[in-house]
């Protein structure tokens, strides 16, 4: 059986403060986030509030094969930056 995509991509929602993470939506984004910097949008900070799927753990009893269980995380995180021009990095 394949995995849920829900827990292979991370859960995002885009945010004004790191401190809103807690407020999830009731829709939320699936996927690496995309690009949320524009043409116009050079040195605006942005953030982000990322769920991260923990992984697989694998259990086996000593023959090399297990069952992959996924662990999903609990929590979004706040990830922030700030839009720079690539340009400007030469």
């Amino acid at each position: 059986m394949l995995p849920d995509e829900r827990e292979i991509f991370p859960e995002w929602f885009e945010v004004d403060d790191p401190d809103q993470c807690d407020n999830v939506p009731d829709a939320v984004n699936t996927g690496r986030p995309r690009d949320l910097c524009g043409d116009d949008d050079i040195n605006v900070r942005f953030c982000l509030c990322m769920k991260r799927p923990r992984g697989y753990v694998t259990t086996s009893a000593g023959s090399g094969y297990g069952t992959a269980t996924s662990v999903a995380a609990s929590k979004y995180e706040p990830i922030c930056g700030e839009c720079r021009d690539p340009c400007a990095l030469r």
